[in-house]
């Protein structure tokens, strides 16, 4: 089987895990200072619900895993040990492809587009008699390397070719 894991957290993953951590400690801190039975409580309380969520955000991930003996793939999180996802049914694969994006991302509350494209490389495998793939993971530009090294991985354990696709 193989698996890899995606590296697109989001804020709240990413940010959230260190903030949360603190605030556990803090408040553990503050209970332990804390004169007041009822106050220790509460502070001995919130720590212990910011202790356990940062723990579930920092050992968790978003994992993509193929199987093709069994001829399926799926897209899964991994929650402190445990791996929440459906398999699907894994179409006839022809290829992997590594396709140049550009994106604008909209900033602000008002919707407005930014003029300053960020750019991807996207790792899919390309499925036969379909204009759709199976997005595996997408990556910055700068590391178009690791994008050709998972595209050969993929394509070695599928016995299928690589197509790059770059910048017009």
């Amino acid at each position: 089987m193989f698996i890899t894991t995606i590296q697109s957290r989001g804020f709240v993953a990413r940010w959230g895990f260190p903030f949360l951590l603190a605030l556990g400690f803090t408040c553990c801190v503050m209970a332990t200072q804390s004169n007041s039975a009822s106050i220790a409580r509460m502070f001995a309380t919130l720590a212990i619900i910011s202790l356990i969520v940062a723990c579930v955000l920092g050992f968790s991930s978003t994992d993509f895993a193929l199987d093709p003996s069994r001829r399926r793939y799926r897209y899964f999180a991994t929650v402190l040990g445990m791996k929440v996802g459906t398999w699907q049914p894994l179409p006839p694969v022809n290829r992997v492809v590594v396709k140049f994006f550009s994106e604008l991302p909209i900033a602000g509350r008002r919707g407005w587009q930014v003029n300053n494209p960020v750019h991807y490389y996207i790792v899919m495998l390309s499925v036969g008699q379909s204009a759709k793939g199976i997005i595996v993971k997408k990556f910055h530009e700068s590391e178009k390397p690791e994008a050709l090294e998972l595209a050969d991985e993929l394509a070695a354990y599928l016995d299928v070719e690589v197509a790059l696709f770059e910048q017009a």
